[in-house]
């Protein structure tokens, strides 16, 4: 099991967060990357959940400001990835957890996400790439998969579970709640 998180929090004062604060009750190994940080208020980054050991992380920053048709551009705040090394099967897998920004740079960024991800034969990308289908299913067709959203529409979606190297045994998600996001999840296997 390994879950992917975004927009987690740290307290204003004191140690911990709530990736910390949700591996503990369920037992589980956690990392916590965060984005942003000032003096005195929250941290605010994403994090992963796991059952599966893992070998080696990064935390790679995601781009921050550019030059996009002779116009210098800027995020709105910083964004990363995390991107874990772990077994599953027996083969090597990649994870890539990540957020992007919702501004001009959100293109740029997904390219460099989606790079990292097509990169491996055998790896899982989960988060809010802030992108309809209409920009990210056509960087991936015929390479990788969508978990979540197959055959129905969804073109509103900007949530993704995208996979390469893993067969969908199953999916689904939970309607917004304490989130302002659905809850999405899939069961994998091996095989595409």
């Amino acid at each position: 099991m390994v879950a992917g998180l975004n927009e987690v929090r740290t307290p204003t004062v004191g140690g911990g967060n709530q990736a910390q604060a949700l591996a503990d009750t369920l037992g589980l190994s956690w990392l916590f990357a965060s984005t942003a940080g000032r003096l005195l208020q929250q941290e605010l980054g994403n994090a992963v959940l796991s059952r599966l050991p893992i070998s080696r992380y990064d935390v790679i920053p995601l781009i921050y400001e550019g030059d996009l048709g002779g116009a210098m551009l800027r995020s709105r705040s910083h964004r990363n990835m995390i991107r874990l090394e772990t077994e599953i099967g027996g083969q090597p897998t990649i994870i890539i957890v990540t957020h992007l920004d919702r501004g001009p740079l959100r293109l740029v960024q997904l390219d460099q996400v989606l790079a990292e991800f097509m990169r491996h034969p055998r790896a899982i990308l989960m988060g809010d790439l802030n992108s309809p289908h209409a920009d990210v299913l056509p960087r991936i067709e015929g390479r990788a998969q969508s978990a979540v959203c197959i055959g129905e529409p969804c073109e509103d979606q900007i949530d993704y579970i995208l996979t390469r190297g893993f067969k969908v045994t199953d999916r689904g998600s939970v309607p917004v709640g304490v989130s302002d996001h659905p809850y999405f999840w899939a069961l994998l296997e091996p095989g595409f």
